[in-house]
């Protein structure tokens, strides 16, 4: 009994060394050095970070350090010496430049190169949390922890000063694959609504790490295209770059935008009878205000908050009506006389509709889409641009040639037919056209000339410093690629809305992604990619889905046709099939477990009661 009762708790102590070892993992902060510190201009405290790979020191600077008012602060019994002469808590930096390399000692037995690097144009705000670490936050993205916020202008006049007693909170941002970033995206909530950066009044907001993107820059430019050729002021959200200090680490450049949802969930807005949020099913939460509206795509409704199942269902009923109506050619559902325009706001919709296009938005139609039903003409109209790290490039789809807001599926398990079928409309095609000519390329030229120079220069210092503090190489690179890929991508619409040369559309398959091609009529797509360039391994050719016959890559294109690599039918249900495997197998050892559990407990009881022989 006594061996048992050892093995039981050996097993319990092991199961917490394990607990205590995740629980307790190491945040992002552990790589400062918390004993040398240096009080920025007198007032807030920031920490000596020092990169793990390089062995590094660095000093990050806000950009309204003087340098003869920022002192370093020491911890009792260090010895601290740079360029071999010693430092003494409270001496100030001026004798030090910014950018030159020293040498930094550390009780003698430590020594790393230091820099000091003083940024530039960004705001700064700082946020502590009460505990002083990130740990819980970093690694539950549903953690909320209180917070003190201050946030200061690029020349250092106070934006907003928070306390701890103002209650003011931190908490992760992201879907999965952001999430799971070591720069992550975080929500502040403010306890009351504040204007911060004269952004206009919220108590919510979203700092973007942008983590995916080395240019930084794609939210930003995208974001503030958006509200230029809005047609009403909450088209987009608006931003502004801070450089962020998270308990008095740098964390580098980010994106403070006012959250969508912030004026809307308090009903500031009296035109609006439900606001909603789009979302792929697999991730959307499973509650009343939460429903399917094609396959694998949900709406979650966000404002007036919870609804009843009366509303959910007249919701359900209004999408399809809509989508009947879309996709009839004449532009009318027949059961409810109503066309496709009585639906919409087409102005909101074709204005959407070009962002999304122009700029290669890979999550077109799915993804953190926002809409509203309008209380007074009962129409739908499409509300904030939102997230656009995945654009210009950045994802599978990086070929310029294509309409790609306009595709009837994003990959085999997500429907996306709205734009698609309002595109075969003659007046939405006709406007959207017409608002790119005069509206939307004026300004594309200006983004393409100066617009993406100007705000890569406004920002250049900051995103050095961000680059050295997320080990992330070649972004000059990254940019003169992206508007590389805007100008040929502003080239192909020109051909389309301006010239009027008419395209068709290939749509290729395979891997359970979708990829497209666009050619001009009665031409060879020339561009086209075999399957082994895309990384399909199990199929030489691509067939043609309609005749099922091998595709001549010399084929004159006369109308769309879509394409697949491989078998259509096996793949999904060989994933579905190890899908099974894996879950019967769970199933199988859980049943042998409990079996070994009964069999043991049964046989103590056994040895219990047996008799004692004499």
């Amino acid at each position: 009994m006594k061996k048992d009762l050892w093995v039981i708790l050996f097993t319990f102590a092991m199961i917490a060394v394990i607990l205590f070892c995740i629980y307790s993992h190491t945040d992002y902060s552990m790589q400062t050095d918390s004993s040398i510190r240096f009080a920025v201009n007198g007032t807030d405290i920031i920490r000596l970070w020092s990169d793990e790979e390089s062995g590094a020191a660095y000093v990050f600077l806000p950009s309204y350090t003087v340098l003869e008012d920022t002192t370093i602060l020491i911890g009792d019994g260090m010895n601290v010496s740079i360029n071999g002469k010693p430092v003494t808590s409270g001496m100030d930096c001026s004798a030090f430049e910014p950018g030159k390399e020293y040498r930094l000692d550390i009780d003698g037995n430590t020594s790393k190169p230091l820099r000091f690097l003083l940024s530039a144009n960004t705001a700064t705000m700082y946020v502590d949390t009460v505990t002083g670490r990130m740990d819980m936050v970093n690694r539950d993205k549903s953690h909320k922890e209180n917070a003190r916020i201050r946030l200061y202008t690029p020349d250092g006049k106070p934006d907003y000063l928070g306390e701890f007693t103002d209650k003011d909170k931190i908490r992760g941002h992201g879907n999965i694959s952001t999430w799971e970033l070591d720069k992550k995206s975080y929500n502040l909530y403010l306890h009351k609504a504040e204007s911060l950066l004269s952004m206009g009044k919220g108590n919510k907001y979203v700092l973007l790490a942008n983590r995916t993107d080395k240019t930084n820059l794609r939210n930003k430019i995208i974001l503030d295209f958006a509200r230029k050729t809005g047609s009403y002021d909450s088209f987009s959200s608006d931003c502004e770059f801070v450089e962020l200090y998270l308990n008095k680490e740098y964390y580098g450049l980010y994106l403070l935008c006012r959250s969508p949802k912030s004026s809307i969930e308090k009903g500031e807005n009296n035109d609006i009878q439900y606001f909603w949020e789009t979302e792929l099913t697999k991730r959307a939460e499973r509650s009343i205000n939460s429903f399917e509206i094609n396959t694998g795509i949900s709406a979650e409704v966000i404002y007036p908050g919870k609804i009843n199942k009366n509303e959910r269902n007249y919701l359900i009923s209004l999408f399809a009506d809509m989508q009947t109506a879309m996709m009839n050619p004449d532009g009318i559902n027949t059961a409810t006389g109503k066309y496709w325009y009585d639906y919409i706001d087409m102005d909101s919709w074709a204005r959407k509709y070009l962002i999304e296009e122009v700029f290669m938005n890979y999550d077109a139609v799915t993804l953190s889409q926002f809409y509203y039903l309008n209380s007074h003409d009962g129409k739908i109209y499409t509300r904030y641009c939102w997230d656009y790290d995945n654009t210009l490039g950045i994802d599978i789809q990086n070929n310029v040639n294509c309409f790609l807001a306009q595709r009837l599926w994003k990959d085999q398990e997500t429907y996306t037919p709205w734009y698609h079928f309002l595109w075969k409309q003659n007046e939405f095609r006709e406007y959207v056209i017409s608002l790119y000519n005069r509206e939307f390329l004026p300004e594309l030229q200006k983004l393409s000339e100066t617009g993406i120079s100007d705000e890569l220069e406004y920002i250049k210092s900051a995103l050095i410093n961000n680059s050295l503090r997320w080990n992330i190489e070649n972004t000059d690179r990254a940019v003169e690629q992206m508007r590389s890929f805007l100008n040929s991508r502003i080239e192909f619409l020109n051909s389309a809305w301006v010239d009027r040369v008419e395209y068709k559309t290939i749509t290729l398959i395979g891997a359970g992604e979708y990829r497209y091609f666009c050619t001009p009529a009665g031409t060879v797509c020339s561009n086209l990619p075999s399957p082994e360039d895309l990384g399909i391994t199990d199929a030489d050719a691509w067939t043609d889905m309609e005749t099922g016959e091998i595709f001549d890559e010399n084929t004159v294109i006369t109308e769309d046709i879509t394409l697949y690599a491989g078998d259509m039918e096996s793949e999904p249900e060989e994933v579905l099939t190890s899908y099974r495997i894996t879950i019967l197998s769970l199933f199988l050892f859980m049943g042998m477990f409990a079996f070994a559990l009964a069999c043991e407990l049964r046989n103590r009881r056994g040895r219990k009661y047996e008799p004692v022989s004499t």
